[in-house]
Parts: structure tokens; sequence; C-alpha cells
């Protein structure tokens, strides 16, 4: 890759962390506040009200990334009519979408006792409520969705987190209030949906200005239509069977053990969800620049790229998922002031599955995704989604909560190490070196910066209750992991690269 391309990658991923910071921040705030405020029940449905939210994706059809590749590969410039073509079809399809997502809020409406096993009447009228005012925003987001795309494809990923983090201020600040003011359940349903819209909406305006040749055309191109669905259909299929495979668990623990147990498994999810998201903000540059790069036929651009977001992917990830595994306990208890032996379990089960997911699958398979394998990948997905599911049925029978855990991990091992990984690597001959260097590195770091991080809690017992203790352990353990990681997992080139790049900063500032 060249310079440009290497610095807008930086930009992007280092823009994602502030996203993720933000986010982190919110899950850390939400979670612990609604909780308390709105009870196991209330924040059990809310729950799944943003289960139904990502589960939205359901239709999506592979267009997302569509947009993506074809923006990426920069058809607006080449052939401006064909993309608006492509672009409106897309949003036909959409606003289709939107039509159905109101129908079958009218079916969960109709049938809400059915898969919530709520009673109370003033409860079951509160989530039916809810329920209209949020199918209603995301009918309204579902279409807007798609600036989203063209953004990520442009690899302007930066532009778009600067709305989203402005977003998520804004509601971290929203819903503190009216915490405060003690405010109704669909208040808060309301003002979350609401402030969604608008800020999402916003990048329409931000897509026109850096795409001026960009319009809507009302009538599809049946013809265009054929040439991006043969694509669009297997990234689909793909897309879908990952979703079952993440989100299906909440719906089959309320149908099965009700809303406390999903309250439960919510907060046993939420520090592999955060370790899942500091692993994986490299991710989103995969496809528009692959997709740049196999259209220019750059094969070392693209084993590059494969190689150095696997590095970055496994390097935060061994870090993420030791520190949070030795501070399980004490990490939930300070952050959502509730803590469990079935938590605590839920939570490991779940950081080893993410590690598996991040440093292991969702490089190659974005990689793959666009590089003519999108219907092997496709295949991999649906077996994937097909053994969670009955995985998860069975052993949430047999085991409770703990058993969807179980069932989300034996699949997310099997399928990534055999089936995923190992195409990858050959499609791109990297070496047995690449891979050792890959992991062996970090994990030798992680190993020491954990083992003193492992004495240190014990030594503390419980004077590691408290946040400044907590954040204090994190962070020696953080320093320790960096410092022999600058050692061992960074070649000399590399070290020579940021130390200047630390004295060029500095003596920057000594000018200043």
């Amino acid at each position: 890759m060249d310079r440009s391309l290497n610095r807008i990658v930086a930009i992007n991923t280092l823009s994602n962390y502030g996203l993720i910071a933000i986010r982190i921040l919110y899950v850390i705030l939400i979670t612990r506040f609604l909780y308390r405020a709105l009870g196991e029940d209330y924040y059990g449905f809310w729950s799944i009200l943003w289960a139904f939210f990502t589960y939205v994706a359901i239709f999506n059809f592979g267009f997302g990334a569509t947009v993506q590749k074809f923006t990426a590969e920069h058809l607006f410039e080449t052939e401006p009519e064909k993309y608006n073509k492509i672009i409106s079809i897309v949003l036909l399809a959409y606003f289709g979408v939107s039509a159905i997502i109101l129908g079958v809020v009218g079916l969960g409406i109709a049938n809400m006792h059915t898969w919530t096993n709520v009673s109370n009447p003033t409860m079951l009228f509160d989530c039916k409520c809810a329920l209209v005012v949020f199918g209603i925003g995301m009918a309204i987001l579902f279409p807007l969705s798609t600036f989203v795309d063209i953004l990520t494809g442009l690899r302007l990923i930066y532009l778009k987190n600067i709305v989203m983090i402005l977003l998520r201020v804004v509601e971290i600040i929203g819903i503190y209030g009216l915490i405060a003011g003690k405010s109704r359940f669909i208040v808060f349903v309301v003002f979350s949906t609401v402030i969604n819209v608008l800020f999402t909406g916003f990048l329409v305006v931000v897509v026109k200005q850096k795409i001026p040749t960009f319009k809507f055309i009302l009538r599809p191109d049946l013809k265009v239509f054929g040439e991006i669905w043969n694509f669009s259909l297997f990234v689909y299929l793909n897309s879908l069977a990952m979703l079952i495979t993440a989100k299906t668990d909440r719906f089959v623990l309320s149908s099965i053990l009700g809303l406390p147990a999903v309250s439960a498994y919510q907060i046993g999810t939420r520090l592999p969800e955060m370790s899942q998201s500091l692993s994986s903000q490299f991710q989103d540059n995969v496809i528009p620049v692959a997709s740049n790069l196999a259209k220019k036929n750059d094969i070392s651009g693209l084993k590059n790229i494969l190689v150095n977001g696997l590095r970055f992917s496994a390097f935060v990830s061994i870090g993420a998922t030791a520190f949070f595994y030795i501070l399980t306990p004490q990490t939930i208890m300070i952050l959502f002031g509730f803590c469990s032996e079935e938590v605590i379990s839920i939570c490991r089960i779940f950081l080893i599955s993410q590690f598996m997911y991040c440093a292991v699958r969702n490089v190659p398979y974005r990689y793959l995704q666009v590089s003519n394998k999108h219907k092997y990948i496709a295949m991999i997905s649906i077996m994937q989604a097909i053994s969670t599911i009955g995985l998860g049925i069975w052993l949430c029978k047999v085991m409770g909560t703990i058993g969807i855990a179980w069932a989300a991990l034996i699949p997310n091992i099997i399928f990534p190490a055999f089936f995923i990984f190992p195409v990858a690597v050959y499609k791109l001959k990297i070496t047995f070196k690449d891979i050792f260097s890959i992991y062996a590195a970090p994990a030798f770091a992680v190993l020491i910066a954990g083992s003193i991080g492992y004495f240190i809690r014990n030594f503390m017992g419980d004077n590691m209750h408290s946040l400044f203790a907590l954040g204090i352990v994190y962070l020696g353990m953080g320093l320790i992991y960096l410092g022999i990681s600058w050692v061992v997992v960074l070649s000399k080139s590399e070290r020579q690269y940021f130390a200047n790049k630390f004295k060029a900063l500095v003596n920057r500032k000594v000018a200043v």
C-alpha cells in the first residue's frame, strides 16, 4: 500500500477507537443506570429492542458490502450513471424493507405475550408502545444506512465516526437527564430513536458534498440489478447467517427462560463486547481497501493488508481477552454494580469466543468476501449458524443460561480455525513465519503482563473493589504488555518508524 493509503487507514482506525471509547462509556453508563432505573423486566425488553435493531440487518440483502465495493472502486467517477443506478436500486430495496419492518412490528405487537412471557397489563402496554416507536425509527434508519456504507467505501470512515461520536455524547447526556427526571420507559425509547434518526440523516448531506454527481433514480435498471445481485445474494446469505449466530441467543433465552435470564446474560456479554470492539477497529478498512487493491490486481498489497490486519487484531485481542479474563469479577462489579458466578462464567466463555472472531476469523473472512470466495464464505457461515442455533436450544434446556454461551463458543472455534483462516492463508501464500509472528509474539508478551496482573489481583484482594484501583492494575498490565511488545512484536524497521514519528511530534511541540 502507498503512503497515502496507509495514512487514511491509520486515521480511520484511530477515529474508530475514538468512537469505540465513546461507545464503551455509553455501554457502561447506560447499562449501569438503566438496569437500576428500569429494573430487570424493562431493561430486558430494552436489550431485546436493540437486538431487534441489529436483527434488521436480516433484510440487508448484501447490498451494504455491494455499495462499499463499487464505491471503493470509484465507479462514481468512471461511470457515474451506472453508480447512481446501483445506489438507487439499493435505496428502493431498502424502502421495501422498511415496509416489511413495520409489518414485523405489527406481528410482534399481536404476539407480545408469547415471545416475552410478560403478563402484567401495564408493562405489556408499555412494551407494545415502545415497539411501535422503535419500529418506526428503524423503518426510517434502514434506508439511511446506505450513506454510511458509501462513506465507508470512500474510505472516509472518520467522517462517519465524527457524527456518531456526537450522537452518542448527546444520547448519554439525554438519557442521564431522563433518569434524573424519573421518566417513563417509553420516553427513553422515543428520545433514543429520534436522535439516532436525526444524526444518521445528516450523513446524506455529507455524501452529497463528497459525490456531487449522486442522484436518486426512481426507476430501477433490471440489467444493473442482475449484475450486482450475484455478489449481493451470497454476501446477504453470509450476513444473515452471521446475524443469526450473533443475536438469536437472546430470543432463545427469552422464550425458554424469560426476560430476567436475558438481563443476566446481557451483563455477562458486556465485557466481551467491549473486548471485541477494541480488537476490531482496523477491520472496517478491509473491504474498501481490499476491493480497491483487488481491482488493481495488487497481490502484494492484498497480502500486506491481510497480514497487518491480522497482526493488529491479534495484538489487541490477545491483550484485551487476557486482561478482562483475569479481572472479570472485579470489572463487572465495579462497572455494572452487579455480579454473580453465572455472569462471570458467561463473560469468560464469550471472551474466548470473541478472540476467535476478531483474531482468527474476521480479517480473512472480509478479504475472501471480495476476492471471489463469497459463495464459499456464505456456505461456511450458514453451517456455523445452524450449529449455533441447534446447540443453543439443546444446551439452554440442559444447562440453562450458561448453555447458550457454550453453544456460541464451540462453533466459533471450529469454523474459523479450520474453514476460513487456512483458505486465506493458502490463497495469499502467507508463510508459517508470518503466522507465528502474528500470534506467538503477543502471546508471549501477554503471558508476562497477565501473570503480573494476576499476582497483583490476588495480593490486593478486597482492595481491588474500587474504580481507581482497578484502573491502576489495567494500566500497569497494559504498559508492561506494550513495553514487551515493543521488542517482540514490532520489527526493527517498525520500531524505527514509530520512534521517528514520536521525535517529530516532540520537536513540533517544542517549536510551537
